[in-house]
């Protein structure tokens, strides 16, 4: 089987002459020259930098090296074509090898299963534990040792081993790896597909080739949906991630309030809510259908469902309406073979949409601390002024969150979200500790004394490296003694 096709970040589709952007590549006369070659780890596919002298990879998962040529007059070219120029050797092949391009004369690493088919150029594929040296060559100049040590994760598990769902509906299975204490998502890593050879599987459901999500198309199963790695295939500790997959017909729908317990089922204008839907099955069985439904308003002029992420409702102006979510149906779609399933109608709830005015907000959990590579939840609570009593509602997705350091100044250690799917979500990007300070901004400045001024609240969050004890967050300030 050939499997080439399904790794195009990591396969050379088509082995294309590259220039080098150089005054005189040569070094002839006083052009421009290359004086030193480097190797790095391409940050932008590198699945976790666990520092230190010696670079960390991981058995089963190739990952892209990147070769660095520093010129004479200091400018630096770092572009993916000077990959294809290096070529590229390891101390030892049995435990690490990296590909090259052809015209190199250096080794070219085929893709497993393929006769005709190679990883790209720079591309690192790990063979077994071990340590080994990555050298580079080009124009005369060959890289310092770059130093690898292969490991295995601690520990990779998939997220569940049984998914029912209904047509037109997804669901997603994920993997994640352990080591030394960290984290870190691998779903995209492996090839999913399902173990089967009926040409028939696809009319039941399928699955993307490298993100694990599932879709129902028609009631069937069980199928068996598989994570493979395919530098692994003989290794047994890579090839039990599993999970049966089966496609049945909804038999009832239930929605739920985000503010369930608002007083008067209150939804205040200018905010939004987040409707949850769960589907359910002849069985008892359930699955999660938030944001797969669409949700019907009585009244769209006073809530409506958001085009861009349906499980939210806008709240627009004062009035009441009713609220309802539908699965299946007619959608409109008269293609040949398209079929639509039966209609299922949630339960009915009311929303009762208020003027409030905003007096203030504040941010929870108030100074966490988390272990790095993780992340944090946070939400912002404001107090509303409704008729002259006082309410509190989440908005959490009507404010700006904002990340820097202590002082001010910008990082790129952890990501502040405010997109409406992951609003006040904060994740740390890299495995070094640090203390970190979260904004969250309500409305705009106001200009020239005019216009409503913006309401700014912030916090501290601590990231921890795993299995340290934890700091006082926020760290006391200078001259102060911390307390346990």
């Amino acid at each position: 089987m050939n499997r080439s096709h399904r790794w195009p970040h990591l396969i050379a589709v088509a082995l294309i002459a590259a220039a080098v952007s150089a005054c005189d590549i040569s070094g002839v006369g006083s052009g421009n020259r290359p004086e030193k070659l480097e190797i790095i780890r391409n940050p932008n596919t590198s699945l976790i930098d666990l520092g230190g002298e010696v670079e960390q990879y991981f058995l089963c998962f190739p990952e892209q090296l990147q070769a660095v040529l520093r010129f004479s007059n200091g400018n630096v070219d770092a572009s993916s074509l000077l990959n294809t120029r290096v070529r590229w050797s390891s101390s030892d092949p049995a435990v690490v090898q990296v590909s090259n391009d052809p015209r190199t004369g250096g080794e070219v690493v085929l893709i497993p299963g393929s006769t005709d088919r190679a990883f790209a150029p720079g591309i690192l594929v790990p063979r077994s534990v071990g340590t080994a040296t990555i050298t580079a060559e080009f124009v005369g100049l060959t890289s310092a040792d770059f130093k690898v040590q292969i490991r295995e994760f601690d520990s990779v598990t998939i997220n569940k081993t049984a998914v029912k769902l209904a047509p037109e509906t997804g669901d997603l299975l994920t993997l994640t790896a352990t080591v030394d204490g960290y984290t870190l998502d691998v779903t995209s890593s492996p090839l999913w597909s399902f173990d089967t050879d009926d040409e028939n599987a696809n009319q039941i459901a399928t699955i993307g080739q490298s993100t694990g999500l599932i879709t129902g198309v028609g009631i069937g199963g069980p199928l068996t949906a598989k994570a493979e790695f395919p530098l692994c295939t003989d290794n047994p500790r890579y090839s039990n991630f599993t999970a049966t997959v089966v496609v049945e017909a909804l038999t009832g729908l239930q929605i739920t309030r985000e503010f369930a317990d608002a007083p008067n089922d209150e939804l205040i204008v200018a905010t939004s809510e987040r409707i949850s839907a769960t589907g359910s099955f002849a069985d008892g069985a359930t699955m999660d259908l938030t944001g797969q439904v669409r949700l019907e308003s009585s009244d769209a002029q006073i809530a409506t469902a958001l085009i861009t992420a349906p499980q939210f409702l806008s709240a627009l102006k004062a009035g009441t309406v009713q609220i309802q979510a539908v699965y299946g149906g007619d959608d409109d779609n008269d293609e040949e073979g398209d079929t639509d399933p039966p209609q299922v109608r949630s339960n009915t709830i009311t929303l009762n949409v208020v003027d409030g005015e905003l007096q203030d907000f504040q941010i929870a959990p108030s100074n966490p601390t988390i272990n790095a590579r993780g992340f944090q939840q946070f939400v912002a609570i404001g107090s509303f002024n409704v008729a002259g009593q006082t309410r509190s509602q989440t908005i959490t997705r009507g404010v700006v969150w904002s990340d820097t350091t202590l002082n001010d100044e910008s990082t790129a250690e952890v990501t502040a979200f405010s997109d409406l799917l992951r609003a006040g979500r904060v994740v740390s990007n890299s495995v070094e500790a640090g203390t970190y300070k979260i904004t969250a901004t309500r409305g705009l400045p106001s200009s020239g004394g005019s216009g409503n001024a913006s309401i700014v609240r912030s916090t501290v969050l601590c990231v921890v490296k795993p299995n340290t004890p934890e700091a006082t967050c926020p760290p006391p300030e200078e001259g102060e003694e911390s307390t346990p």
